[in-house]
């Protein structure tokens, strides 16, 4: 699992039928420190999501297929939760 910021909607007029009825966001992947790290990425919100939450990413094989019920769902990442608070003991700046 990942910790990300939304920072985006994005919208397609033609896509797989695995994303219709779907909300799709893009979002930076952040550090534990939720410092910016690599590029940000497409996933599907499963929670309700908006632009400057916080969220909890995930991406295993298979996880959008059995969330969805969809078979061959090609989703790779997918917004699980939305992050209240992050406490993190024995970390420094």
């Amino acid at each position: 699992m990942k910790i990300g910021k939304v920072v985006g909607n994005l919208w397609s007029t033609h896509c797989h039928d695995a994303y219709n009825s779907r909300k799709l966001m893009i979002v930076q992947p952040l550090s534990p420190k939720l410092q910016e790290i690599g590029m940000a990425t497409m996933a599907i919100d499963y929670v309700g999501a908006g632009i400057g939450d916080l969220v909890v990413m995930g991406s295993a094989p298979g996880l959008a297929s059995q969330v969805f019920g969809i078979p061959r769902a090609p989703i790779n990442e997918m917004i699980m939760g939305i992050i209240d608070d992050v406490t993190a003991e024995g970390m420094t700046d």
